[in-house]
């Protein structure tokens, strides 16, 4: 988004093997970098295999463009979009949705335009904005987390509050939107879920204060029992399973220029002293390192991206890092 939200996300990559083994390419990272920009100029750029459309779908934070047209003019910001790939294409296709589902459209030159509708849920009647954080599948349900917002009059990037932890609820057979639920935050006020993986009989959530819980199979529906542990957070972070065993986190520091690596025995750690992986040659200022174990990558690699969030470039850069 134009704001910042630190983004930080869990995840064990030997959850997402669901698809047959048939043999994809692995796509460079210059080419999917220039396939996503191409297709949309967005932040957040988390991914989630959808088994029912066999494609990936990608959810974004705020929308600047699609395919080159502006998307910033009558309503302002659209506060996401969908996108869907199939794995290890650099083809990024935006949803479009047939009807003006919520009163709401998004198009240049100041005016709207009735025949284009590509944000998947509504703005509250309040004003307020659901932004998008990551996404899980469960029960042909499209899991997207992620917190309601507020505009403040502070300026700039983080010109922004968090109210609400939310779950948007798509079809993921039709990607229509279901419905919001708020759902518990990680405690204090502000804070919000930054990712969150199936990891045998339930799920790990983690949040940008460090906080990792372990919720029951069943409560990614109907509820969530929480129990804090701790984590190395930075600003923007992905865990995944080492397959030699332990987590490796991956993430970088708001204001920061390194991509760094921690590894842990368990998921609450102790945890390493970071190991710089990459030196970015911009400034970190939105959302960190998001990762996507589910799709093609070198072997003993993953794929991953870094947000950049300035007047020259806005969207992800994606990279393969050793897991």
């Amino acid at each position: 988004m134009r704001q910042v939200i630190g983004v930080i996300v869990i995840v064990l990559s030997s959850i997402f093997g669901l698809r047959s083994a048939a043999a994809v390419t692995i796509p460079t990272t210059d080419s999917m970098s220039a396939g996503y920009h191409a297709a949309i100029t967005a932040d957040v750029a988390a991914s989630v295999w959808d088994p029912v459309l066999q494609r990936d779908i990608w959810t974004t934070g705020d929308v600047t463009s699609i395919q080159g047209t502006d998307t910033t003019g009558y309503y302002g910001y659209m506060h996401g979009a969908l996108l869907t790939e199939e794995p290890g294409s650099t083809t990024f296709t935006p949803v479009t949705f047939n009807t003006e589902q919520f009163g709401t459209d998004y198009w240049g030159n100041n005016m709207p335009n009735p025949n284009h509708f590509y944000q998947p849920w509504p703005n509250y009647a309040n004003g307020e904005y659901f932004w998008a954080a990551f996404m899980l599948y469960s029960n042909n349900v499209l899991h997207v987390y992620g917190v309601e917002l507020h505009n403040t009059d502070a300026g700039g990037i983080f010109n922004f509050v968090i109210d609400k932890t939310a779950d948007v609820h798509l079809n993921a057979t039709t990607l229509a939107y279901e419905g919001i639920y708020v759902i518990p935050g990680p405690g204090a006020a502000g804070q919000s879920w930054s990712g969150a993986v199936a990891s045998g009989s339930g799920y790990y959530f983690v949040s940008p204060a460090g906080i990792i819980d372990r919720v029951g199979a069943s409560s990614l529906d109907s509820g969530y029992t929480l129990k804090t542990k701790a984590a190395p957070v930075t600003s923007g972070s992905w865990l995944i399973a080492n397959p030699s065993g332990g987590w490796d986190m991956f993430g970088s520091e708001v204001f920061g220029y390194d991509v760094n690596e921690y590894h842990a025995a368990s998921v609450t750690g102790p945890w390493s002293s970071a190991t710089a992986i990459l030196t970015m040659p911009v400034q970190e200022v939105d959302g960190g390192v998001i990762c996507h174990p589910e799709l093609p990558a070198p072997t003993g690699q993953v794929l991953c991206g870094w947000l950049e969030n300035d007047p020259n470039y806005y969207g992800p850069h994606f990279f393969y890092t050793n897991k």
